[in-house]
């Protein structure tokens, strides 16, 4: 069997068919093998008509099922394009193991790029286990403009390099006897050390080295190393590391040397 709309017809319809009869079968063969199971009708013919629709488990809700009814049932062009409709499929997939299923949402959410945001990206890649979403969703939640939050905080970030360009005012005590070398010192203490870590001087040469100071200290990137360990750590728990890495040490921890007091007790029953 073949459809326009869908490549593997057959397949979904089979898998569609074992899903919603494999438990009705299983209980029918055993009470005709004489088992002690007395099936009521009304289970064997859920899903046969409206009246006697197919009861649910309690982790599946109607709106999820019905999508995954869409996907199997309607072809490509008809299928609805949000967001709500790829999570739901992605999500009975992996319940139902659906491989084909999972697969399908996880490339129409990939495809939406921007449009997906990160911070649903890096829940369902917890959820599901798509660990090769798990790096780009943190950078771009880590990204400064990526929500409101972020780009108030960007707004505070340029706030705080105009705050270090422009010299603070020296508050000069009642007891200073040379308020002014306070303030000269002050100034030059203040542009020889703040801002040359956040701003370029204007002539090219000196902008040049300035530059390559900047660089070399590593403040720049140090915001990429912070994503980075970052990304690392989410990885590890990810693929479940910590845990492995624990039940390793437990493996390869060595046997404790008995004990001084253990030896003599030995050596007290082997006189005896």
């Amino acid at each position: 069997m073949s459809s326009p709309f869908h490549p593997n017809w057959s397949k979904m319809l089979n898998l569609l068919v074992n899903i919603y009869i494999t438990i009705s079968c299983i209980l029918w063969a055993r009470k005709t093998s004489g088992g002690q199971l007395n099936v009521d009708d009304k289970i064997r013919s859920e899903g046969t008509a409206d009246a006697n629709p197919i009861k649910l488990p309690l982790i599946v809700n109607q709106f999820d099922f019905d999508n995954l009814l869409c996907y199997i049932y309607i072809g490509y062009t008809n299928h609805p394009k949000t967001d709500a409709f790829y999570v739901s499929i992605l999500k009975l997939s992996t319940f139902f193991q659906i491989d084909d299923g999972v697969t399908f949402a996880i490339q129409n959410l990939t495809l939406k790029g921007k449009d997906f945001h990160p911070a649903l990206q890096f829940e369902l890649a917890r959820l599901y286990r798509v660990d090769n979403w798990i790096a780009p969703a943190f950078r771009r939640l880590a990204n400064p403009g990526t929500s409101t939050w972020f780009r108030q905080r960007a707004h505070i970030e340029a706030h705080r390099k105009q705050f270090a360009f422009d010299t603070p005012k020296c508050v000069k005590d009642p007891d200073c006897g040379a308020p002014l070398i306070c303030q000269v010192a002050w100034a030059v203490e203040w542009n020889s050390s703040v801002p040359r870590l956040v701003h370029h001087p204007e002539v090219p040469g000196c902008r040049r080295r300035t530059v390559t100071w900047i660089w070399g200290t590593g403040y720049v990137t140090k915001e990429d190393v912070f994503i980075n360990e970052a990304v690392a750590a989410l990885m590890a728990l990810q693929t479940d590391e910590p845990i492995r890495a624990a039940l390793r040490r437990t493996v390869e921890q060595p046997e404790q040397p008995s004990s001084s007091s253990d030896e003599n007790q030995e050596d007290v029953t082997t006189s005896i």
